[in-house]
């Protein structure tokens, strides 16, 4: 493991924890340019330089107890035994509620799975993202970052997902998501006012699972990922679908595909750590 430490926080002991915090730092199936693997390592040091406080949300990282688990070691090369491994680390750290760094998105999986396996037919998914990764196989894989979400849609059932920002993907992918109803934003989605919408109604008895992929974010903001994917959403609209969440169960969430070495000015890193934060107090929930 890692040397853990986030937002300058004393480590909590995990069953005196708040929320927790596990490094997945692989990239196994990156297509296009690697270094995911380093995201968890730079969103850590990031938050060392980023107010706990949240104006957004009026609260506070230091009223949490923060259990960081650090980063396991993968065998690389090894698909199967990578993705067996993050579902070991993560069932570990769960019932606490869990805020996963990655990586590349298919560490979102075994997680998905994880939860699925505790809340059933109340889990539902919301996915942050430029690209679809609604295909089946990729290049022959099916267990792919390119394949993620089709793979969360087989487990859960499509009605039981929200994509948010998409802007990039085949004629087949875009087949679907324009008969998706609860697709937001991106290229061809439904107004982002109307994401609101689900917070107060839909998912007010739902448990919630976020996966945000940082290219949902321009380019222009965060360059420091693997596929950068032009005419991305910004900091300030995130927020605002993030804040519409207030109140709602959300149990898990990750954030992955940060590639810090693309970015040697350190704004992608800042930008993912400020994510986590707006996260983190979210899933902890109202004092």
């Amino acid at each position: 493991m890692a040397s853990p430490g986030i937002f300058f926080k004393p480590q909590a002991p995990l069953d005196e924890a708040d929320v927790s915090i596990i490094g997945f730092p692989w990239d196994g199936t990156v297509s296009n340019r690697p270094g995911a693997r380093f995201g968890p390592e730079a969103i850590r040091s990031a938050t060392l330089g980023i107010e706990d406080y949240s104006p957004y949300q009026n609260r506070d990282m230091a009223r949490l107890a923060v259990h960081d688990a650090g980063d396991p070691e993968f065998p690389f090369g090894d698909t199967a035994a990578c993705l067996a491994m993050i579902r070991e680390e993560y069932m570990r750290l769960s019932p606490k509620k869990v805020a996963a760094l990655g990586g590349e998105h298919l560490v979102a999986w075994p997680l998905v799975r994880v939860m699925h396996e505790r809340y059933g037919d109340a889990l539902f998914v919301i996915q942050f993202d430029a690209h679809a990764d609604l295909r089946e196989h990729y290049l022959g894989v099916r267990e792919s970052h390119a394949t993620i979400m089709h793979l969360v849609a087989d487990l859960v059932g499509r009605e039981n997902t929200a994509s948010v920002g998409i802007r990039s993907g085949t004629a087949e992918e875009w087949a679907i998501l324009r008969n998706h109803p609860r697709y937001y934003g991106g290229a061809a989605g439904l107004p982002l006012a109307a994401f609101s919408e689900l917070g107060r109604g839909l998912l007010a008895n739902r448990k919630v699972y976020l996966t945000i992929d940082v290219d949902v974010f321009d380019p222009s903001v965060m360059p420091g990922t693997g596929t950068p994917e032009p005419g991305g959403m910004f900091f300030p609209e995130v927020v605002r679908l993030l804040q519409s969440l207030e109140g709602v169960d959300i149990v898990g969430a990750d954030i992955v595909e940060l590639a810090p070495d693309y970015d040697h000015s350190g704004i992608s890193s800042a930008l993912a750590g400020t994510v986590l934060r707006e996260v983190l107090l979210l899933m902890a929930g109202k004092d």
